[in-house]
């Protein structure tokens, strides 16, 4: 038989590091069995080799898994991968030595995150992050500076999306750029003007009914290689949809960086 091992994280480890660790005794290959947290941590220790990625989602949301077309049933992911030879070959956006495969922003939702438990999600998935959000009646604003590929401009907005993908969530109907996909080469940078937690909600449905519509509380420009975001006070940021600090922040496009063994088209 094929010599493997099962590693069950505790939530307290770097689970780059041991990847690197299992790489550098000599495994080939990684299967990630959980959400996009776990499925993260491992795919960014498999940056810049060529050992793929194998991910059977289990998590809340499962935003990658979702966009790559991964079932989520148990069976049925066993059964692909095992089967497949198929591989695509990712963009990832690094930030401060670590790796991200959807998205960063910055303001509201990383706000969000901030104050929401790990258990609580854990326990009651996407239902915190709502009851936080319902909380939050106004939205707060913010000067920020955006400096895409060495150009700068200045806005007022309540968050800032930096999208490898140009989905949210992982759902075809919330698509920010019909354009961008995860191999594109290139990021979307939006940043939105919404005051209320319903603006967010109203943005949302028209985005979903009309994705080729315009509107004013958002606007979106493409970037080829770095954006760097500062803003008038410390902001929180997220990535993927894990804290990861405060503004500023700089964010690089690493190109075709992560091998992922994907179904049959």
């Amino acid at each position: 038989g094929v010599p493997y091992e099962i590693y069950q994280t505790t939530g307290e480890e770097d689970i780059l590091e041991v990847v690197k660790d299992a790489i550098r005794c000599g495994f080939t290959r990684f299967v990630a069995v959980g959400g996009d947290g776990t499925i993260q941590g491992v795919a960014s220790g498999l940056i810049h080799t060529d050992l793929p990625l194998v991910m059977i989602p289990t998590g809340t949301v499962n935003a990658l898994a979702r966009e790559l077309g991964i079932p989520f049933a148990l069976d049925d992911s066993v059964r692909w991968w095992m089967d497949s030879t198929e591989r695509r070959s990712l963009d990832v956006i690094e930030v401060n030595g670590r790796y991200y495969l959807l998205n960063v922003s910055v303001g509201m939702a990383a706000s969000i995150m901030k104050q929401v438990k790990r258990e609580d999600i854990h326990r009651f998935g996407v239902l915190p992050y709502i009851r936080e959000a319902l909380r939050r009646m106004n939205v707060s604003m913010y000067r920020f500076k955006i400096t895409i590929d060495g150009r700068s401009l200045i806005v007022r907005a309540s968050e800032i999306f930096v999208a490898n993908s140009g989905i949210l969530l992982g759902l075809t109907a919330l698509r920010l750029d019909p354009n961008a996909d995860l191999d594109s080469g290139k990021m979307s940078v939006c940043w939105a003007r919404l005051q209320t937690v319903f603006d967010y909600v109203r943005m949302a449905f028209k985005i979903a009914l009309q994705p080729d519509s315009k509107t004013e509380e958002l606007n979106c420009v493409d970037a080829g290689r770095e954006v760097r975001i500062e803003a008038n006070r410390r902001v929180p940021v997220q990535g993927d949809g894990e804290l990861i600090g405060n503004t500023p922040v700089t964010m690089t496009l690493i190109p075709h960086a992560l091998n992922v063994i994907v179904p049959p088209r």
